[in-house]
């Protein structure tokens, strides 16, 4: 049985993220059956969150600091909180631990997500914002451009590929990050355990803690 795929969301975590999208999307590629991967923290990256437990799906959120007590602690809806300690740097395991990824508005830090993901040749979907990048002169081949969570993810399907005798361990050997070696083992072996699980519907979110 083939691995499930990772799909990361990059998108803003400020007042102006489009959260009802996120959240709607968090719940349709829950309902793919993939993991979901964010920033960790707010707007699009927490509604996404949540609409991924809503939906019976496991989040993991990649955090800045080196631990919760260091600036604040992921959004409640992070089931696997990487606390990296790289501050924006984390923004390249973002990109690189995915299999595929979906950006949606946001900022400079949501385009440094978008340049790294180009960089590394991980499947990209523009929703609803970044249209731009696809004009032709700026260099960079075009990416879908989709306007809803359901086209998001029908192109993520299309564009996302797993090797069906890959294991984590043999993805988790292509990934180099100094520093982060114990995040990295710790985070292969939680996917691991996720991945025997059959997908709950409508396990609800957890509590505020």
């Amino acid at each position: 049985m083939a691995r499930r795929p990772i799909v990361a969301v990059f998108g803003g975590g400020g007042p102006k993220a489009p959260t009802e999208a996120a959240h709607r999307l968090g719940r349709a590629l829950a309902q793919m059956g993939v993991f979901v991967l964010t920033g960790g923290r707010g707007g699009v990256m927490k509604n996404v969150s949540k609409g991924v437990l809503e939906a019976g799906g496991h989040t993991i959120g990649i955090l800045p600091w080196a631990s919760p007590e260091a600036e604040e602690k992921a959004n409640k809806y992070v089931e696997y909180a990487v606390y990296t300690g790289l501050g924006e740097g984390r923004n390249y395991l973002n990109a690189l631990l995915c299999d595929a990824a979906v950006a949606m508005n946001g900022g400079a830090g949501t385009l440094s997500e978008i340049g790294l993901a180009m960089k590394l040749d991980r499947p990209l979907v523009y929703l609803g914002a970044w249209r731009f990048l696809n004009h032709k002169g700026n260099g960079f081949a075009a990416r879908p451009w989709v306007e809803d969570d359901i086209a998001a993810t029908a192109a993520v399907k299309d564009l996302v590929q797993v090797d069906p005798a890959q294991t984590w361990a043999e993805r988790f050997a292509e990934f180099a990050v100094p520093g982060q070696e114990e995040n990295l083992r710790l985070l292969r072996e939680q996917l691991e355990a996720w991945d025997g699980e059959a997908l709950q519907p409508n396990a609800g979110v957890r509590s505020e803690t």
